[in-house]
């Protein structure tokens, strides 16, 4: 079985971040966003891995190679003369992915979701595809997906197979789904969009597509500065014994600091670990000098703070002030349209 990662979108709400690293590569506790969803799928019995590339696509491919570092195999999909969308890409980059189902995942997301029931529940389930949903107090906002008591989908970013308006629904796509290769049948040559172009293709045919609900597992996507220092945030807060401490294990080294934690790599000198303040991250070599304080940010490695910092990330080319300015967000520009 095969498994297919999103990753060549542009990061233009990322701005200054987004112009130096693409958002998979994205360093969450010292780890890149990616790396949650190859350990995910690795969880899940799945190695064989394929990703696409467009924006920065070689500094992804730099960090993660042909994945035996990570005990995968890596294939690049190559999106070189023009970005094909989310179902342009998983149509060329699965192209020779047999016929088992495919689990494709979103690039910027992370997530304590057991992939390997979700699988099982779409075996079982017989439909063409499953949508992995969440709920959440935006879904009308961004467009939300409805479904029965059969966990059938009842409607699509808010219009049911017809066409016609729905009632605002509580749940929205986490950009997590597994797709028979059928599925893929429906997609033109070219750009498209899985949702738009792939789902709403099917489901407007009276093919029936089913859900699995998360529940209250753990997911959250970092598409804006304030949505990537979040994301960090929330890892920290879960201290040493949450979820993710098997991904992050030779990441960094956790301190207790006041009321809270601080996640450093053990390159970072004594000196600046004990200036690193509450939930604050430092990368490799990330230095902290001078009288001064650290709360809430994040230091990219080989970065030296010498001002106070509160809410900020700090990265080669810069400061990035990243206050709370944005909520819930979507998993794609394709469901904002």
């Amino acid at each position: 079985m095969k498994a297919m990662i999103l990753a060549a979108g542009y990061g233009t709400r990322l701005g200054l971040l987004g112009q130096q690293l693409p958002k998979p590569a994205l360093p969450v506790l010292n780890t890149p966003i990616i790396e949650y969803s190859i350990q995910a799928l690795k969880k899940a019995g799945i190695y064989q891995i394929v990703i696409n590339q467009h924006h920065l696509g070689d500094e992804l491919q730099k960090i993660l190679g042909d994945g035996s570092a990570l005990g995968v195999e890596i294939e690049w999909s190559l999106e070189k003369e023009q970005i094909l969308g989310t179902g342009g890409g998983v149509k060329q980059g699965l192209r020779n992915a047999g016929d088992e189902p495919i689990v494709v995942l979103n690039g910027k997301i992370i997530f304590d979701i057991d992939l390997a029931k979700v699988i099982e529940k779409h075996r079982e389930s017989g439909r063409i595809a499953t949508m992995v949903l969440r709920r959440d107090p935006d879904a009308s906002r961004w467009g939300s997906i409805g479904f029965d008591g059969y966990m059938d989908v009842t409607s699509i970013l808010s219009r049911d197979s017809m066409g016609n308006s729905t009632a605002p629904g509580e749940h929205m796509f986490t950009g997590i789904q597994v797709l028979n290769r059928d599925f893929l049948s429906i997609l033109p040559e070219g750009p498209s969009c899985l949702v738009r172009d792939g789902y709403m293709g099917h489901f407007k045919n009276g093919t029936p597509i089913g859900v699995f609900d998360t529940g209250e597992a753990y997911w959250f996507e970092h598409s804006t500065p304030e949505r990537y220092l979040r994301g960090n945030l929330n890892l920290l807060g879960m201290g040493p014994s949450g979820p993710f401490r098997d991904v992050i294990a030779e990441k960094g080294i956790w301190h207790r600091k006041e009321d809270g934690w601080a996640f450093i790599d053990d390159s970072v000198p004594d000196e600046s670990a004990v200036r690193c303040g509450r939930f604050t991250v430092c990368g490799p070599g990330a230095r902290i000098t001078g009288n001064i304080t650290t709360e809430e940010s994040v230091v990219w490695g080989g970065c030296s703070v010498q001002t106070n910092i509160r809410s900020c990330i700090v990265t080669p080319l810069g400061i990035v002030e990243a206050g709370e300015t944005t909520r819930d967000g979507f998993t794609g520009p394709a469901l904002k349209k």
